[in-house]
């Protein structure tokens, strides 16, 4: 890990175009998040200084470097690089400010960047190989009143890898598809999230492509965010 927090935002933005984006079925879930060191890496995102904690999530791979969504930066507008980043779950969180982000050459991948280190203990891995099958973990910082953590804590689901996706909203690598278990539901301000394959980061949660449900609700199976 020590080789990542030394890499300029070029070099991680390369790597991350390695790691194909998440089409999922995240996260109004039952469960909510355990504190541990995967957890902990998990933040939510203020995109720009008039939005509000819950617009995207992101995860924290270096001390002033947060993973997230591509379209949730662009969804600013060309409005200069601003707003926070907040770290932590339930009443133990802190809040640092964003001064830069960066876009992916591929994919629905962005970087954004902190005016000072987040201070963690640990900092997310990211996988550097496609995976197209197997379990992982999901997680999302929805501010939605329907969301499992209300905004406060963070909901955590477990997920089944199923394949390749079809949907991809940037040219880049294959999106991965995943299945929710337990009726995990995608909410807005999931998007950018992590899904987490073997304790590393194989993807950014970035559509709903359930057809049945997003048709039930009159949805096009659009971005979360």
């Amino acid at each position: 890990m020590t080789r990542t927090r030394t890499m300029t935002a070029t070099a991680l933005l390369a790597l991350l175009a390695l790691a194909p984006v998440s089409s999922a079925q995240a996260l109004e879930s039952p469960h909510m998040a355990p504190d541990n060191a995967e957890s902990a890496t998990v933040v939510s995102e203020k995109i720009t200084d008039k939005g509000q904690f819950g617009d995207c999530t992101g995860t924290a791979i270096a001390p002033q470097w947060v993973l997230t969504a591509r379209h949730c930066v662009e969804a600013a507008e060309g409005a200069k690089a601003s707003g926070a980043v907040r770290v932590g779950n339930g009443d133990n969180t802190r809040e640092i400010p964003i001064d830069r982000w960066e876009v992916a050459p591929g994919g629905d991948v962005a970087l954004m960047h902190t005016t000072e280190d987040m201070g963690l203990s640990h900092y997310a891995e990211i996988d550097d190989q496609a995976c197209y099958s197997g379990q992982a973990t999901a997680y999302g910082w929805s501010p939605s009143a329907a969301s499992s953590g209300r905004g406060r804590r963070l909901p955590v689901a477990n997920a089944t890898i199923t394949g390749k996706s079809q949907y991809n909203l940037y040219e880049g690598a294959p999106g991965i598809k995943a299945q929710m278990e337990e009726g995990a539901a995608i909410q807005g301000g999931d998007s950018g999230g992590p899904l987490f394959y073997e304790g590393k980061v194989t993807g950014v949660v970035t559509a709903s492509i359930n057809p049945v449900a997003d048709a039930a609700a009159g949805k096009g199976g659009g971005p979360g965010h």
